[in-house]
């Protein structure tokens, strides 16, 4: 189940927590790429001695690739309250779809008090994306079960965040906060103690490839990611942005001792070659876009978005 064995989440000892802060990332940053997660730590968690042992995966590796998707039905979010029997209504249906389809899920109560995971372990790794459209296509369903909002699922999102730590989730066993263990559903009742830990072992790991040209019940057509190639021009005419290539020098900017890139002066931390500089000084406004333009890794639609923005100041300051 381990995607990634660089960083992982380190549930805090009870008397190191805050109110809002009872995990961190572990190893600590100057430690990272010299320890790592190993066998101890799993069964350290499994054996539940110290909150503090406690662990949670990352649903991702660094290449993009997930072992398993997690269903979370939990009570997360304030403004769209759902209760525990719709939350394990839903559960119960997802883990039959999931059976009918010829999987093997585990379904566990997580936290004793309405709160449900729900695992599909593979056997090898799978590309992320088609895990989480996978899960995604589970749930869609979500509001005939009378769910008010769709359940958290994991991967999160079809790519890597590297800056992102919040694509994990608690492996099973004690909870991290109050007196319950892990129950898991053998299809009629609820297992608990040793054979709880037993049905987990004997689980079948699935093949790594998700068939996802098996119809599921509960199919629901997810929009799909927006063009951002598309977007930026949208922009850039909306606004009558010129193309890149007009505001473009032919010489790129040299980087070496003493030189310094308007990227570099603008943010701290920032990495990569910039792009080509415009060599002609112009108006504030033409300054800002040339290093909107230079700035190194900065996805399209936001680069677009930022230059419309010049612009349009620009604009507005004629008047």
């Amino acid at each position: 189940m381990v995607n990634r064995a660089d960083q992982w989440a380190q549930y805090l000892p009870l008397e190191q927590r805050s109110y809002s802060r009872i995990v961190h990332i572990a190893p600590p940053k100057q430690l990272r790429g010299q320890v790592c997660l190993t066998p101890e730590l799993l069964a350290r968690h499994y054996a539940g001695a110290n909150v503090g042992h406690l662990v949670g995966l990352h649903a991702k590796g660094v290449d993009n690739s997930a072992r398993w998707v997690a269903i979370d039905l939990g009570q997360h979010d304030p403004s769209a309250p759902v209760t525990p029997v719709a939350n394990l209504k839903a559960a119960l249906a997802w883990y039959d779809t999931l059976k009918e389809q010829g999987f093997h899920p585990i379904l566990e109560d997580s936290s004793g008090r309405g709160d449900y995971h729900l695992w599909v372990i593979f056997g090898d790794k799978l590309d992320a994306g088609a895990a989480w459209a996978f899960a995604r296509t589970l749930v869609g369903n979500y509001a005939d079960l009378s769910l008010p909002v769709p359940p958290k699922v994991y991967p999160r999102r079809a790519q890597v965040e590297s800056a992102s730590f919040k694509d994990w989730v608690r492996l099973p066993g004690r909870h991290h906060s109050h007196n319950h263990w892990s129950k898991i559903w053998d299809g009629g009742k609820w297992l608990e103690g040793r054979d709880a830990a037993d049905a987990v072992l004997h689980t079948r790991i699935e093949p790594s490839r998700i068939p996802l040209g098996t119809p599921l019940s509960v199919q629901k057509t997810f929009p799909s990611p927006p063009d951002i190639t598309s977007i930026e021009e949208q922009v850039s005419e909306a606004f009558q942005l010129p193309p890149e290539s007009a505001c473009s020098a032919e010489q790129p900017a040299q980087h070496g001792a003493g030189t310094t890139t308007a990227p570099a002066q603008a943010g701290a931390g920032m990495t990569g070659e910039a792009g080509p500089l415009v060599s002609a000084p112009g108006s504030p406004e033409d300054d800002l876009i040339m290093i909107i333009r230079a700035w190194p890794k900065l996805p399209p639609v936001v680069r677009a978005g930022m230059m419309a923005m010049v612009r349009s100041a620009q604009t507005h300051q004629q008047f």
